[in-house]
């Protein structure tokens, strides 16, 4: 009997440990566990602000890439009005050119119409003289006559 109770007590005195060791590596485990979940959601929520990052960098450098062919576009425009500008000025050069060509023209045209005109008096200064040159040896013939 004394055997039975010997055997009694360490039964219980082992299960007693068996029961707290288990007890203590349920709660460590449930402790563990909690930090494994809670490392877990961090990472999870780590996962998402880097997820979150990554779209607001791709959302930005989309907004800098429309940007950027928003800007080439009004280059590209500039340029385009800049070369219909060149042309315009070298169309506006052309004319003045021409222009000038024809007012020079005009010019010496004038002056060849004065020249005759100044021509034409000579000649009817010269015809005058002539004329009353004439008329004085006609008065000087007929005088002696």
């Amino acid at each position: 009997m004394v055997f039975l109770q010997k055997l009694g007590t360490f039964i219980f005195c082992f299960s007693s440990c068996f029961l707290f060791s288990l007890s203590a590596e349920t709660q460590s485990q449930k402790i563990d566990d909690e930090k494994w979940e809670e490392k877990r959601e961090e990472w999870w929520r780590q996962q998402k602000r880097d997820q979150e990052k990554k779209e607001e960098v791709k959302r930005v450098q989309k907004q800098v890439d429309e940007a950027r062919q928003e800007d080439q576009r009004i280059q590209e425009k500039m340029d385009e009005l800049h070369r219909e500008e060149l042309k315009v000025q070298a169309n506006v050069d052309a004319s003045q050119r021409q222009q000038k060509r024809v007012q020079q023209r005009m010019d010496a045209a004038n002056r060849q119409q004065q020249r005759v005109v100044n021509q034409m008096f000579q000649n009817k200064r010269l015809d005058d003289r002539l004329y009353e040159q004439r008329r004085e040896d006609r008065r000087r013939a007929d005088s002696k006559r």
